[in-house]
């Protein structure tokens, strides 16, 4: 018979996507969340005429053109369009610039063409599919995962107007697909379909910023979340300052109230997310961290499903070296959590639902227990979880919902017993 821990564990196991996979549901998701946010931005009164400028390219954002109530365009020379692209192609294939005046005109495609039209307001549909094919560029001229001048070239190129893109006077559909593209750059392209690329590191800093500036928009925000998200998936945060960076920013999203104009879904996916890169990170010897996530756990303001990603990241957190954590308040606060969401699982019933958040919790609970933390309650609030999901998966209750909350709701009352005796 599988001990609690096994239990516990194993659908959340199982449910675990490839990388790739994760990485690109996560990318999809903030992209729909981003549209939702830059949507609300374009509605804005007197937001729909573009400005046009003569500068070849975006300005860093301190000294980026802006007029009150238009979007900054940047001029595009479209006879590039089929001269250039014919002579770039060949040197994305050749991994490097036979000359000067070749690097010039290469030079000359993108910024006066291929990405300067990422300003364009008639191609603000078709942006999600400049992004790819830029992401195929790289990846021509990036082969094999070999390095290559005309690559390293580009990526210097694409973070900087990108960045200029980001943080500028843009309409938010070009500021949003600029810093996904940002998360996107590799400094080494994928060998193969089985081995991941690596990150660029000048990236990170990039995102970090964006996330931790008061004064972007939240579409920009949700976008550079993606990208950390994406760098931490990939083992890509692995120097201290660089950990340091991103504990920072995305805690003070945690710690943070909801700012005014942010939608509850919007910040609901955002605190997730922030939960996630914790958990992906797996950092458990920072009291900030620590204190973050349990503080989300224990907000009855926000969502469950929110409330159970903490949880979740609670239990995938690294303690060696934590020292003096006090699990005991947060033994409660996942068994109080445990409560409200059987509590809340009224009709319609999900099974697929009530399984996922359990299963979360459990993370959490069996986490800590591994952490040597074993405050009153938990080996309670164990049992009970396992109990719990043991009665979803009853083969026998399949049909017969009603008699699984009935038994579901008899181990809630337990841990509201336990909580009454021992608060």
């Amino acid at each position: 018979m599988p001990s609690s821990k096994e239990h516990i564990c194993t659908w959340k196991a199982a449910r675990l996507p490839l990388v790739c996979l994760t990485l690109s549901y996560t990318m999809s998701i903030g992209c729909v969340l981003a549209s939702r946010a830059f949507a609300q931005a374009a509605a804005a009164p007197g937001a729909s005429q573009p400005a046009d400028d003569s500068a070849g390219e975006p300005a860093a954002p301190e000294t980026a053109a802006s007029q009150p109530g238009s979007y900054r365009v940047l001029p595009v020379d479209q006879e590039l369009r089929k001269t250039g692209a014919i002579q770039t192609t060949r040197i994305l294939l050749a991994g490097k610039f036979a000359n000067e005046q070749e690097q010039t005109a290469f030079d000359r495609f993108y910024k006066q063409y291929a990405l300067a039209e990422w300003s364009l307001p008639e191609n603000r549909s078709k942006l999600p599919e400049l992004r790819r094919r830029l992401c195929n560029n790289l990846r021509t001229c990036g082969t094999g995962g070999r390095p290559s001048q005309v690559h390293d070239h580009l990526n210097a190129i694409t973070l900087r107007y990108a960045n200029g893109m980001a943080t500028g006077n843009f309409h938010p559909a070009t500021r949003v697909n600029a810093m996904l593209m940002i998360g996107q750059l590799n400094a080494k392209e994928a060998p193969t379909i089985s081995v991941p690329p690596d990150p660029l590191p000048a990236a990170l800093p990039v995102l970090v910023a964006a996330l931790a500036d008061e004064d972007q928009i939240d579409a920009v925000k949700v976008a550079s979340m993606v990208g950390i998200f994406r760098h931490a998936e990939l083992g890509a945060i692995n120097s201290p300052s660089a950990q340091t960076a991103v504990l920072k920013a995305v805690v003070a999203l945690l710690n943070a109230p909801r700012p005014a104009g942010r939608s509850a879904a919007g910040d609901a996916w955002m605190r997730r997310q922030a939960a996630e890169i914790l958990a992906t990170l797996r950092i458990g010897n920072s009291s900030a961290v620590v204190a973050a996530l349990a503080k989300t756990v224990a907000d009855k303001r926000l969502p469950l499903s929110t409330r159970c990603a903490a949880a979740e990241a609670l239990g995938k957190l690294d303690y060696r070296g934590a020292g003096g954590v006090n699990f005991t308040p947060i033994a409660a606060a996942l068994r109080q959590l445990t409560i409200e969401v059987c509590a809340a699982e009224t009709e319609p019933i999900s099974r697929r639902r009530l399984k996922s958040r359990l299963c979360s919790i459990g993370v959490g609970a069996v986490g800590i227990a591994a952490a040597g933390g074993a405050p009153d309650g938990l080996a309670r609030l164990k049992k009970s979880l396992t109990a719990m999901i043991g009665s979803i998966e009853n083969r026998k209750l399949a049909a017969d919902v009603e008699a699984m909350m009935e038994r579901i709701n008899e181990e809630a009352e337990k841990l509201q017993s336990g909580a009454a005796k021992n608060p």
